[in-house]
């Protein structure tokens, strides 16, 4: 689905978000238990408020939200203060992609 945003300029942009209903969000969020955190697979970040998160980056509508946010409801989150941060070097986490570096500079 593409939704029209601005960015922090004042332009108008348009970008692609999956449509997230309750049969593929798991596809979408994941909760990683051992550290606690639900994560948005799409956006590769923990999400702090589930609400927020689907209405301001996936227009989900309230119904729908709700049965979502019912679904991962259980799951006992942490604060991101208290998430503590990993030892140097930092291994990927499993459940993200790997972005590959697309720009000219890195090739």
């Amino acid at each position: 689905m593409h939704v029209k945003r601005t960015n922090n300029y004042g332009s108008l942009i348009i970008v692609y978000v999956t449509l997230i209903v309750t049969k593929n969000c798991n596809n979408t969020l994941c909760f990683l238990k051992d550290d606690s955190v639900l994560v948005c697979k799409e956006h590769r970040t923990a999400v702090v408020n589930l609400n927020t998160h689907l209405l301001q980056h996936h227009n989900v509508p309230t119904a729908t939200q709700k049965q979502i946010i019912e679904r991962f409801d259980y799951f006992a989150t942490v604060s991101p203060a208290e998430i503590e941060l990993p030892e140097e070097p930092a291994q990927p986490i499993d459940e993200l992609t790997v972005v590959q570096d697309m720009s000219p500079y890195h090739r």
